[in-house]
């Protein structure tokens, strides 16, 4: 992710919560811990595209904004 530049991470970030509508989506057991490589987050999109990760793996989505990380938060979405 840290080759890209910012329209590029934007790009792949709408890429990702494009898919992330479409897939089924589990929950972890409660107690999980996640753990965020927070080297590559320059911008807004690069902390998104981290979060996903962290959360669901290569190509996972966990919010684009404030009110899409409070929906993955409080919700089944992400």
């Amino acid at each position: 992710m840290d080759h890209l530049n910012t329209r590029r991470r934007q790009a792949w970030h709408d890429l990702v919560r494009e898919r992330a509508c479409r897939r089924a989506h589990s929950a972890r057991p409660a107690g999980h811990i996640y753990g965020l490589d927070g080297r590559h987050v320059t911008d807004e999109s690069s902390l998104y595209l981290a979060l996903g990760e962290a959360v669901n793996g290569p190509g996972g989505y966990f919010g684009g904004c404030l009110a899409a990380l409070d929906d993955c938060l409080r919700s089944t979405f992400g």
